[in-house]
Parts: C-alpha cells; sequence; structure tokens
C-alpha cells in the first residue's frame, strides 16, 4: 500500500499536479483497489491506509511538501476510506479510533503502527479528529436511513449492519455519543 499511495502522489506531482492533486490520486487509488480487497484487514489494512493517506493529506510523507488545507481535503481522506470499503463507517471508524488511541492503549491492544509519534503531533491529531467526524456523521445518516426503511428499527441484515451487533439504533446512536464525548475531549486538550 506504501509504494502504490506514494507512486500515485508521485505520478500526480510529476505530472504537474501539486499536493492537493497527489492526494487527490492517492485518495482515488484507496477508492479503486478498496472495494475489491475489502474487508480483508490483511489486503487491505484500514488503519494503515487512513494513516498513510492522514499523514499524506498532513503534508508529513508521501512526497507532499506541505499540509493541504481546506475543508474540502480534510474530508478527502474518509471519503475516500467509506468508498473503499463499500461505505462502512463501522470499519472506517474502527481504524480511526485505533490511530486515535494513546501509545499505551496500543500497546495494550497489540496494535503496531509506524509512525506511532506523528500520530500524537496536534496538527495530525486534529485533522485525524475531523475525519473521524465525518465517519461519524455518516455512520448516524446510515442508522437514521435504516430507521426510516425498517420503520423505526434496525434489523440483522445484511453486510454486518448495525442490527449485526444486535442493537438497536439508539443504543448504537448512544455509543456513538459516548465516542463524541471522548473525541471532544481529546479536542479540547489539543486546543
Amino acid at each position: 500500500w506504501d509504494s502504490l499511495l506514494a507512486g500515485e502522489g508521485a505520478a500526480a506531482t510529476a505530472a504537474g499536479g501539486d499536493d492537493r492533486a497527489a492526494l487527490s490520486a492517492a485518495c482515488n487509488a484507496a477508492r479503486a483497489l478498496g472495494p475489491k480487497l475489502f474487508p480483508s484487514d490483511v489486503a487491505f489494512p484500514v488503519a494503515h491506509v487512513a494513516l498513510k493517506l492522514e499523514l499524506m493529506a498532513g503534508g508529513l510523507w508521501g512526497g507532499t511538501r506541505s499540509a493541504v488545507s481546506g475543508s474540502e481535503e480534510v474530508g478527502a481522506v474518509a471519503e475516500a476510506l467509506l468508498a473503499a470499503t463499500g461505505d462502512s463507517p463501522e470499519a472506517v471508524h474502527a481504524a480511526y479510533d485505533g490511530l486515535l488511541a494513546t501509545p499505551a492503549s496500543r500497546a495494550q491492544h497489540g496494535q503496531l503502527l509506524v509512525q506511532a509519534e506523528q500520530l500524537q503531533t496536534p496538527a495530525l491529531r486534529l485533522r485525524l479528529l475531523r475525519s473521524a467526524l465525518r465517519v461519524l456523521r455518516r455512520w448516524d445518516e446510515k442508522i437514521r436511513a435504516a430507521q426510516v426503511g425498517n420503520g423505526g428499527g434496525v434489523d440483522g441484515g445484511g453486510g454486518g449492519g448495525f442490527g449485526a451487533f444486535g442493537a438497536a439504533g439508539a443504543h448504537v446512536r448512544a455509543a456513538l455519543g459516548d465516542v463524541c464525548v471522548g473525541y471532544a475531549g481529546e479536542a479540547r486538550r489539543l486546543l
């Protein structure tokens, strides 16, 4: 994944594009290949791809020289990951949750991430929080749509949806609220 994402970014830059074009090319590569490989975490490691794309968006990896600014680019990585996972906010949230975990928490769960020290920089953590917020909003929209489609309930059918956890939409939304409270605390700490 590293060589694919960095290669796509470098190709876009070599073709006369800027850092925004490099990020867009890398996101498009993930969008194109992700659906073919997801849900295999070995073939498509969502957290690793998320980390590399966020580092690229932050100007810290993949040949980008500076942070790609603008609200469109902040959401570009999250949207690319959602598209790559077949609109699975559960999987993308789990990836961001792992990236936002403290080093002690990651060590306790045996999650080793390259560039873990960069995950502690305020600018990258804020970028991760913004992307995680976009994913949580998508998840909430998906719950609302499922409730409307099911007459107010969430069923257990299809692709690891909310019913697969045996929880009604209200319980999942309450859990998302708890996650948001934790992320809000992290955001306050960074600011």
